[in-house]
């Protein structure tokens, strides 16, 4: 009995690990937002943040609002994953209890943009 306690306690402990490394590297990627500066294009904006959630036309400008989750910077991923896969190692996998549901909260920041686009003045 005292051996299948163990094969199953170690056959959880090897199923967790790299799951917060992994997430670490699966995080999302930080949202270029110079597309936002003055005299950019729609579609630009568009490439970097997806399509519009809505889109309206007032008195002749158009009013778009949309949604995206900031990440993080390619360094910051890589910094992460690497601190969870030597805290995976260090610890013989323990580390994933407290690991995985950092990575799960620390997933991004979600953020609207409400903008105001012009019609070119000729």
């Amino acid at each position: 009995m005292k051996k299948i306690i163990i094969v199953f306690g170690l056959a959880t402990l090897l199923s967790l690990q790299g799951c917060a490394a992994v997430m670490a590297s699966n995080q999302p990627h930080k949202k270029n937002l110079t597309v936002l500066e003055v005299g950019k294009h729609r579609n630009n904006v568009i490439s970097e943040l997806g399509a519009p959630v809505t889109s309206e036309t007032i008195n002749g400008a158009r009013k778009e609002i949309y949604t995206f989750q900031q990440g993080y910077s390619k360094a910051a991923r890589i910094s992460r994953t690497l601190w969870h896969t030597t805290a995976d190692i260090a610890t013989i996998g323990l580390w994933e209890i407290i690991g995985s549901p950092t990575e799960i909260y620390f997933n991004g920041q979600n953020s609207h943009m409400r903008l105001y686009l012009m019609p070119k003045i000729k």
